[in-house]
């Protein structure tokens, strides 16, 4: 038998209170955040405020430097003359020339002596020390610290050996008195003994000890001199290279095409011990523009790289002073106590006023006035939130 098929229509589900006061909860509390978030980006925390700044014209320069130890003898060119790259501009003089090279290669043979020294055993350096002529400082500064050090370890060996013959005769004593004493004395002297023993045995470990720290001492010493003898004998042989082509072309070349400037005259004898720069040679690259100001750690956190910021230049007539700069760099520079941050910025001004900048004379410096423009509520909770995530 077939069962009727009722067709009812289906049940619909209601929603429970609960849920219904849920999805209007949801509802309000977007709405009250979308609002809360058109406020904030209204109010302004931080009003337009200007800060001082500096701005420098460089003309890209390459030191034209006298090597350490060589004589000027003559100064071929004169301040602000145009040299080749390649052109003869100072001469020196050979005669203090082989005789700096002699002198080179003088503190080369010395320091390969004093490395020698430095890594024979104690005895080899004793024997020699004897026997061998006189010796560079270096040589006999070695000679006398591996003295020294050898004595050290043999006062620590003699008591060593010192010790464990006394352990020797105290345990010898004890057990040659118990020979002729009674059992129960007999092995209180053969406890006696044995204390003994240990005890002594304990103060020559301690002394084998403090021995083996100072042989690793002294070999962690000798191996610091050797590495800084290598080091320096590397770079002596760098000079004296340098100083044998030197020879054969007594003179110092321009490195780069360009204008000479703040040109010295150098004395007949300048022949110091360290590299001097006589003069800088102005390339004919594109001038650059350095330009920065200094902001608090507070308000540094609203910036960020790339950012644009209006720049009024002090040098420049109204209205091509004012020209927009990106942010390129932003740094800390300044102490714990008042923490400030430098930020350098790159100016984009239009071609007329790039033209009037590249006119100005290398070295021209001026002041500029930054303008930062105000900060919302919404600025201010958006660079604080970004400042949170760097520090994780």
């Amino acid at each position: 038998m077939h069962r009727p098929r009722l067709d009812l229509p289906p049940t619909r589900q209601r929603i429970a209170p609960q849920g219904i006061w849920l999805l209007w909860a949801i509802f309000a509390s977007s709405l009250l955040v979308i609002s809360a978030l058109g406020l904030a980006g209204q109010i302004a925390v931080l009003p337009e405020r200007t800060v001082t700044g500096s701005f420098e014209a460089q003309t890209p320069t390459v030191d034209l430097v006298v090597p350490s130890g060589l004589k000027v003898s003559e100064i071929l060119v004169e301040d602000g003359d145009t040299v080749e790259k390649g052109q003869r501009v100072i001469l020196f003089d050979q005669v203090a020339l082989h005789r700096h090279l002699q002198h080179i290669r003088s503190e080369i043979s010395a320091r390969e002596s004093a490395l020698e020294c430095w890594s024979k055993t104690d005895a080899d350096v004793l024997v020699n020390a004897a026997t061998a002529p006189p010796v560079p400082s270096q040589v006999q500064t070695c000679q006398l610290t591996k003295q020294q050090e050898r004595l050290a370890q043999e006062q620590l060996m003699m008591r060593r050996t010192s010790l464990k013959r006394e352990t020797a005769l105290a345990v010898h004593e004890l057990v040659s008195r118990a020979e002729n004493t009674p059992h129960a004395v007999r092995r209180i002297l053969l406890l006696r003994a044995a204390l003994e023993r240990e005890t002594l045995n304990s103060v020559v470990r301690e002394v084998e000890f403090e021995l083996a720290q100072l042989m690793t001492t002294h070999r962690e010493g000798h191996l610091q001199h050797t590495t800084r003898l290598k080091d320096e004998i590397a770079a002596l042989e760098n000079q004296k290279t340098a100083l044998e082509d030197r020879t054969v072309r007594p003179w110092l070349e321009a490195p780069v095409k360009g204008q000479l400037a703040r040109l010295r005259q150098a004395p007949q004898n300048m022949a110091r011990g360290m590299p001097v720069t006589i003069a800088q040679i102005q390339t004919d690259q594109q001038k650059t523009f350095q330009a920065e100001f200094l902001v608090s750690s507070l308000d540094a956190v609203h910036l960020q790289r790339g950012e644009t910021l209006q720049v009024v230049l002090t040098g420049l007539p109204y209205p091509n002073n004012r020209i927009d700069a990106h942010i390129q760099a932003i740094q800390s520079a300044g102490d714990t106590s008042a923490p400030q941050t430098k930020v350098t910025v790159r100016l984009t001004p239009p071609p007329k006023v790039m033209a009037a900048l590249h006119s100005m004379p290398n070295g021209t410096r001026s002041t500029m006035q930054v303008t930062m423009s105000p900060q919302k509520l919404t600025d201010l909770l958006h660079g604080a939130s970004r400042h949170l995530m760097q520090s994780f």
